[in-house]
This record gives C-alpha cells, sequence and structure tokens, in this order.
C-alpha cells in the first residue's frame, strides 16, 4: 500500500486539490479534508521520513520553525482559546503535523480531539463547501505570507504552481533564513557602523586625571528630616 500523504503531495503538484494552501521551503500547507474543528489545518513534510530526528538538522530546525509560523497564521485566523498541535504518525507514518485550533465546549469533555467517535470527527457532514473552501484557503495563505515576511522564513513556492503567491522570483528578504544568522549580521553591521562613527582622541591630548578622594564630615539626618515611607497613608 503507497504512502497516502505521498499521493496527496503529488496531486498538490499537479494542481489537483482545494484543500492546499501554500508550499514552504519544507513542506506543505492543506486544509483538514473534514472541518469538525473550524481551521484544522495540516502541514505536510516534503521529505518521507517517520521521525522528527530522522531529517537533517538545519532541515529539521526550519520544519520546526515552519510549523509555528503556520500554527500562528492559524491561531491569527480563527482565534481559538488554545492551539492543539500534535505529530503522531500512528496511522500515517509520513511525517505531518496536526493543528487544531480549539473553543471552550467543542467537545462533551475537555481533553484531546481524538476522544470523539471516528464517525463524528470524519462525518460528511462536516465536509466545506466549495465557497467556504476558497474562502478558508486564501484567508489562510494571506496570513502565512503576511507573517512570513515579518519573520523572513517564507520560501517562493515551485514555479508555476497555483498557490497564490507572484511567479516572479521573490526578494531575498522573503526565503528561509536562519533567523539567528540574520541578526547576528545586523547586530555586526550596527557595532561597525558605531565604531566607524566614534571620534578618535587627539594625539596631544593628556590623559584625564582622577580627582582624589576628599573626606567629608557627614551630618547626622535628624528624625524629623527623614523621608516618609513609600507605603505610608
Amino acid at each position: 500500500m503507497g504512502c497516502l500523504i505521498c499521493e496527496r503531495i503529488e496531486q498538490i503538484k499537479r494542481g489537483e486539490t482545494p484543500y492546499f494552501v501554500c508550499e514552504l521551503s519544507t513542506g506543505y500547507v492543506v486544509l483538514g479534508d473534514h472541518q469538525r474543528f473550524c481551521g484544522y489545518t495540516l502541514f505536510l513534510s516534503k521529505q518521507h521520513v517517520t521521525e522528527l530526528y530522522h531529517l537533517p538538522w538545519e532541515i529539521r530546525t526550519r520544519f520546526l520553525q515552519e510549523m509555528s509560523l503556520v500554527a500562528e497564521a492559524v491561531a491569527a485566523v480563527y482565534h481559538p482559546d488554545k492551539m492543539n498541535v500534535e505529530l503522531l504518525g500512528n496511522g500515517d507514518t509520513h511525517l505531518h503535523w496536526h493543528l487544531f485550533p480549539r473553543v471552550a465546549g467543542d467537545t462533551p469533555q475537555p481533553g484531546p480531539v481524538w476522544w470523539l467517535p471516528r464517525e463524528e470527527m470524519w462525518n460528511d457532514v462536516f465536509l466545506p463547501t466549495p465557497q467556504q473552501l476558497a474562502q478558508q484557503t486564501r484567508r489562510l495563505r494571506e496570513e502565512i505570507l503576511r507573517r512570513s515576511r515579518t519573520a523572513a522564513l517564507f520560501c517562493e513556492g515551485k514555479q508555476g504552481m497555483d498557490n497564490g503567491l507572484p511567479g516572479k522570483k521573490l526578494p531575498p528578504e522573503f526565503y528561509l533564513q536562519d533567523t539567528v544568522q540574520v541578526a547576528r549580521q545586523l547586530i555586526g553591521k550596527l557595532l561597525v557602523r558605531r565604531v566607524k562613527g566614534r571620534p578618535s582622541p587627539p594625539s596631544s591630548a593628556k590623559p584625564r586625571r582622577t580627582p582624589a578622594f576628599r573626606t567629608r564630615r557627614v551630618t547626622p539626618i535628624r528624625a524629623a528630616h527623614r523621608a516618609p515611607a513609600l507605603c505610608s497613608k
């Protein structure tokens, strides 16, 4: 039996699924087929691995960064009381994240979504209409793009793919970067500018002399002159 998530990714590449939201450098964002929990989103790894630690360190770090960015965007669009983010793989072993926006009272008793019967979770009554699907994917795509620009974590989608992104090459600041490295570069530039802009002391300037320490008689403060306590009424 083939991998269902690999098959879904191939459908995305062929433009055959309306659930596709956007492509990031390490994975694909899609809406869940059934929206029992409104805004249910998945982030599918581009690499077919079964464990997070199977990814190379750099890709693993970026995969986690982008997952966090997607979760933040989902929360901004759907305003949940709590986000549930899960990496399971007991059914489909291909690495993927489940992102559930949760609100108070969305289940009979507080707990994970999986406590609900499968007949309720995957009931066709929770399939979105084409209009709802188009609106939800558009809103989420726009929010991910907006936050990606701010965080400098967005990676250009595949050329020609209908993912709502401009076909031309994006500016360099939109590409996925190591934010720590970017921060270090910015700090380094600021330090260089500060050092360059600081005037150097003249060669003929005499060194400053530290004044000699002088003793001074301290007059005791009377009780009547003491400052009032901070907590006094």
